[in-house]
């Protein structure tokens, strides 16, 4: 069984040589291939990647002659690899020695060419990881969702994640249409979702792991999800069957008539970028300080930005956006970080300077 493994990469530099030779480190007895593919680096990437001599895989170097995300640069390399399982993983992605081992034996295992073999991603054990970090690979679930996994079950579409994920060739093969650039970042959701069409079903193992060398900070991970929201949209204008999987749509109609209807009481003139500002500088005050109340507050401000993105997609228009955005301030941010500051109060939390903006005492 010929394995390829798969590695979109932009702007890495040298961070790139710990993908690289992690792989050459696999226990894995029997020749595979990798192919990495540069999306345009400005830096020295493509360099770096093209002058690594690996001893126990075949590397391929490929450069896209123009830059169109990780999913043209996964797209070429499906193009050019011959492998029967494919491997996808991401350019800060370090896989545990036993990583590819684990992914050809738990195909060999289910012997059904429909199934996705999902491995673990963890942070590393060597990297600074805050509460946010924490957060969103935890309880919240916003990055991945593995808190909520179980061992050997399937799970749908959404859970495609390609920072680590195998599958045969023969499926992905089905769809003529591989990743579409023009949905990214939820591109790999769109194929997913395709392919699932074709009986795709994702099955978990913790077994295949690596470790995902990527720091995130509340302002960070609020431009992420808005990303996410905005191509959210987009998956769903492609796919409106998918409505009801990929947000809530019924509870934040709701918000926004909520906070439609207090702009209009109480003539409420936010600024959002302000108000947004002001919002991450409470939030990220909590970054490296844990305590009880911390996932609360993450899942309500990061729920906003996301269904930001979303309603930007769905509203064209500079004045109706402006509405919408303080329209759910008010009825989400806003009260978010009130609720937060009480609760802080009763539980002795401490509150960073300029809280009372949010405090309605």
């Amino acid at each position: 069984m010929v394995v390829s493994i798969i590695v979109p990469c932009y702007n890495i530099g040298p961070d790139s040589l710990k993908v690289l030779r992690a792989l050459d480190a696999q226990d894995f007895e029997r020749p595979f291939e990798v192919i990495v593919v540069d999306d345009q680096s400005e830096d020295n990437t493509f360099e770096i990647v093209s002058s690594f001599v690996a001893s126990h895989y075949q590397l391929h170097t490929y450069r896209l002659p123009r830059k169109g995300g990780p999913g043209a640069a996964r797209n070429l390399g499906l193009e050019v690899s011959k492998g029967e399982i494919i491997i996808f993983i991401g350019d800060d992605t370090v896989p545990s020695p036993s990583f590819v081992r684990h992914h050809v034996a738990l195909h060999a295992q289910s012997k059904d060419n429909k199934v996705a073999v999902l491995g673990r991603i963890e942070w590393p054990g060597c990297f600074p990881v805050n509460s946010l970090m924490r957060h969103i690979c935890g309880i919240g679930a916003q990055q991945f969702s593995y808190y909520y996994f179980k061992p050997g079950q399937e799970y749908d579409y959404r859970h495609f994640y390609t920072s680590n994920i195998s599958i045969c060739r023969t499926l992905l093969e089905s769809e003529k249409i591989g990743f579409r650039g023009d949905i990214f970042p939820f591109d790999d959701v769109e194929l997913a979702y395709r392919l699932s069409k074709h009986g795709l079903k994702i099955h978990y193992y913790p077994q295949p792991l690596v470790e995902h060398y990527h720091y995130h900070t509340v302002w960070t991970f609020a431009r992420r999800q808005w990303n996410a929201g905005f191509s959210a949209w987009k998956l769903i204008r492609c796919h409106p069957e998918t409505l009801t999987l990929i947000t809530r749509p019924i509870a934040w109609i709701r918000k926004l008539a909520q906070g439609l209807s207090k702009i209009r009481s109480s003539r409420m003139a936010l600024d959002a970028q302000t108000c947004e500002q002001a919002a991450l500088r409470f939030v990220s005050f909590y970054e490296w300080r844990d305590n009880s109340l911390i996932d609360f507050l993450y899942l309500n401000v990061l729920e906003y930005f996301y269904v930001k993105g979303l309603v930007d997609g769905l509203a064209h228009g500079r004045f109706i956006r402006g509405i919408l955005h303080q329209s759910l301030q008010a009825s989400m941010l806003i009260p978010a970080i009130r609720q937060f500051v009480i609760q802080a109060r009763a539980n002795s939390v401490d509150l960073p300077e300029g809280y009372q903006m949010f405090d309605r005492s």
